[in-house]
């Protein structure tokens, strides 16, 4: 399983990469989280494929909140991006990088915080000059010039996943078109209301992602969803590495009511979701708050 490779609802490819901007199973807005932190409204979960000329051409957000918007209208707040990696400055607090993609140049800087050997020996392979990449991160504009506080910069396995990644931002901005017209398409289209899908459930900006999935139902998927988000909450905060799927099978599936594939595809759908992110490798998580 990939954190990053099949996508975060991540905006890229369905199973991977999650539907548009679509919910997860999970309420947007003032909701609270099992800890009684507020949760975030779910267009600031969601993570978007994008090229760097793309995060270059964006603009402030109507939405004012100091976030970007690309051209057609998604919000920028959790981005992934592949590219080749041309100067990387370690300094004693971050690293900076300079990063290529074939469309624009733009800088990741990733902040140090820990010294553990599986973390230490991650940054070093992805500071090599001309290694590709992945960066999981958010824009941000300093002096009128953007760049990214990278959350995770990996070194990926395979150009395959450089090639992945292309087709994600297509496909990802493409499903969002259809998106919009699905949303403002008359009521009755389909033999249904406007804004249901083939699953009785939501489609559009606001829909389950997967193609116009429905929902899942309540009880089921959802509470197993927020029961493995709590687990990986609760026990990734007390280590700078995150969680391992494999503690939280262990933790999820002891009282026999789920199954540990059950387990491992709601990770995968919380990772393609950006409610979770890989660090010292594709079976560690952390929260992404």
């Amino acid at each position: 399983m990939s954190a990053y490779g099949s996508g975060f609802n991540y905006e890229g490819g369905d199973a991977g990469g999650g539907g548009g901007d679509g919910g997860g199973g999970f309420a947007s807005g003032s909701q609270n989280s099992p800890n009684n932190r507020p949760r975030k409204a779910y267009d600031e979960q969601t993570l978007i494929p994008v090229t760097i000329r793309m995060v270059l051409n964006s603009q402030p957000a109507i939405s004012g909140d100091g976030s970007f918007q690309l051209a057609d209208g998604r919000e920028l707040h959790q981005v992934k991006l592949i590219g080749a990696v041309r100067t990387a400055d370690k300094q004693s607090t971050a690293v900076t990088y300079s990063i290529e993609d074939g469309t624009g140049i733009i800088d990741i800087k990733e902040f140090v915080n820990d010294e553990l050997p599986a973390m230490v020996q991650a940054r070093e392979e992805a500071t090599q000059d001309h290694v590709y990449v992945c960066i999981i991160g958010q824009v941000k504009d300093y002096d009128n010039k953007k760049s990214i506080i990278g959350n995770s910069v990996r070194k990926i396995e395979s150009m395959n996943q450089f090639t992945h990644h292309m087709l994600e931002v297509a496909h990802s901005a493409e499903k969002y078109k259809k998106a919009d017209q699905i949303v403002s398409a008359p009521q009755g289209g389909f033999g249904a209301p406007a804004g249901v899908g083939f699953g009785g459930g939501p489609v559009g900006k606001n829909a389950m992602g997967g193609m116009g999935m429905a929902a899942p139902a309540a009880g089921g998927a959802n509470e197993l969803q927020q029961t493995v988000l709590q687990f990986v909450r609760e026990h990734g905060e007390s280590s700078d590495e995150g969680v391992n799927i494999a503690q939280v099978i262990a933790g999820t599936t002891a009282g026999g009511r789920f199954s540990e594939q059950e387990v491992r595809n709601i990770v995968e759908n919380l990772a393609t979701e950006g409610e979770i992110y890989s660090t010292i490798d594709e079976n560690t998580f952390k929260v992404a708050e």
